[in-house]
Parts: structure tokens; C-alpha cells; sequence
């Protein structure tokens, strides 16, 4: 990630949305907050 950051160009995430996985707003904030930590920019939400 790191290397991929120094280029300068945004690095977006698409997630998406899985019942039972990540369809709760505790683990869907977990990870958002742990992308934004390495430099990722929670872009869309498929659901």
C-alpha cells in the first residue's frame, strides 16, 4: 500500500454489502476506519 500511495493517485475501495458478513454498522465502521488508517478512501457500497 505504501508504494501505491506515493504514486499520488487515489486508491478507492468498493465494498460490497454481504448478508451476515458485513451487514451491520459496527463492522462495516471497522473496516471504513481501517482503510482510512492505510490510505484507502471508502468509495461505494454495493448492496
Amino acid at each position: 500500500m505504501e508504494n501505491i500511495r506515493k504514486t499520488a493517485n487515489p486508491v478507492l475501495n468498493q465494498t460490497v454489502l454481504l448478508k451476515g458478513i458485513n451487514d451491520n454498522t459496527q463492522t462495516l465502521e471497522e473496516l471504513f476506519r481501517k482503510l482510512i488508517k492505510i490510505g484507502v478512501k471508502p468509495y461505494y457500497l454495493f448492496h
